[in-house]
């Protein structure tokens, strides 16, 4: 009796780890997770939803460490967006991007934004005779 309780709680323990080395799967079909994949979520029809919550909530979590970094929210009030941690204060995610509206890519010596066929090819109607 003592061999098959040994034998049993041996195979139990064999099926845990390989459990354990596993990725977690989220997906209506039953599918395993890839295996470079931690957390493997998969879907057609729905997205992932991150964690809501206003700026004074965010500022409030707690024990937050240089090991945190790449946390992520979306703050709902201030200025809104995906913030992440980067090990010392929080980012908005997407603060570097400016405006090309007026076809200017803020270079302070002249313009290099070109449009249309042949653009920035180097020839230019003054110098085509």
């Amino acid at each position: 009796m003592k061999k098959i309780t040994l034998i049993i709680l041996g195979l139990t323990l064999l099926i845990s780890f390989n459990t354990l080395a596993q990725g977690v799967a989220i997906n209506e079909n039953g599918g395993v997770a890839a295996s470079s994949a931690m957390l493997d979520i998969t879907s057609s029809t729905k997205g992932i939803l991150i964690p809501r919550m206003t700026e004074t909530e965010r500022n409030l979590i707690p024990n937050l460490t240089a090991s945190d970094e790449g946390l992520m929210i979306y703050q709902t009030d201030n200025t809104p967006g995906y913030y992440f941690y980067n090990g010392t204060s929080w980012g908005l995610i997407g603060s570097g991007a400016f405006s090309i509206n007026n076809l200017v890519d803020g270079d302070t010596v002249g313009n290099s934004i070109f449009l249309g066929l042949d653009a920035g090819g180097g020839t230019y109607l003054s110098d085509r005779a």
